[in-house]
């Protein structure tokens, strides 16, 4: 070989071996890319799976505020029909009461109203003049009898028990 070519071969050596060097270069940087390349796919899937598991959560959160707001329309409804009935069994009670109070007051008034017949006919019958016979006293006996049976009092107690 000629003194000539020596510095050729040198550098056609270089060139290899630079040349060499940056094809490991280069398989490195694929390898690096393509590991990255694998790591992006893993990150974006991990990403879409916490895309999907928060709009779940999303939907479940409106689900459950949903259903919040209805039961509580529901209760409040519920309650108010509640109130409503309450309210008409106190007024129903309080009617009943005075009702009741008003029947016991009607049946004392009563009795009061045939003791007062009871002495106005003994009253009577002691103004007028008295039976000479016994068949005329037996009469008046009977008579008085009547009265007592016709203008007897009522017994109030078992008009309302409840009340006063």
């Amino acid at each position: 070989m000629s003194e000539g070519s020596g510095p050729v071969v040198t550098s056609a050596r270089d060139l290899t071996g630079a040349l060499n060097r940056l094809a490991g270069r280069l398989e490195e940087v694929k390898a690096g890319s393509e590991d990255r390349d694998v790591q992006l796919a893993n990150r974006d899937a991990q990403l879409a799976t916490y895309g999907r598991r928060n709009r779940h959560l999303i939907w479940i959160a409106i689900i459950s505020l949903a259903l919040d707001m209805i039961l509580t329309a529901g209760l409040t409804v519920v309650a108010i029909q509640a109130h409503h009935a309450s309210s008409a069994a106190a007024s129903a009670r309080t009617a009943a009461s005075a009702v009741a109070r008003s029947d016991r007051d009607l049946c004392l008034s009563s009795n009061a109203s045939r003791a007062q017949q009871v002495s106005l006919w003994n009253y009577i019958l002691a103004l007028s003049r008295p039976p000479a016979t016994p068949a005329e006293r037996e009469r008046v006996t009977i008579f008085k009898a009547h009265l007592q049976q016709l203008f007897a009092p009522r017994n109030c107690a078992h008009v309302n028990p409840q009340s006063p």
